[in-house]
């Protein structure tokens, strides 16, 4: 169990809502994601991503289960992600994606 921050003044107010919020599970460092059709590569942009920037996906369709076993993060750039997958003509290929770093 996690000890949420108390304001004691108005200085560490700011601080304090960033920390509890964390600490609760809201980051807000995710995004949901289809991966493109007839083409073997998806580029993903968001100011968030950084060229150290590390990606987790959750599959939310039965076609991007069998996708995720056979995808993978193949470049990162500032603000842009490369995510490299098996052609199909699936649409449903729907992932949340969390970022992170």
């Amino acid at each position: 169990m996690s000890k949420f921050l108390t304001s004691r003044n108005g200085k560490d107010r700011d601080t304090n809502i960033a920390v509890n919020t964390a600490l609760a599970g809201r980051t807000e460092n995710t995004k949901d994601i289809t991966l493109a059709i007839d083409v073997a590569t998806t580029n993903i942009s968001d100011p968030r991503i950084g060229q150290k920037s590390k990606f987790f996906f959750t599959a939310t369709s039965l076609n991007a289960a069998v996708a995720l076993r056979n995808m993978y993060v193949s470049e990162v750039a500032k603000g842009v992600v490369t995510i490299t997958h098996p052609i199909t003509n699936q649409t449903d290929r729907n992932f949340h994606m969390m970022i992170v770093g």
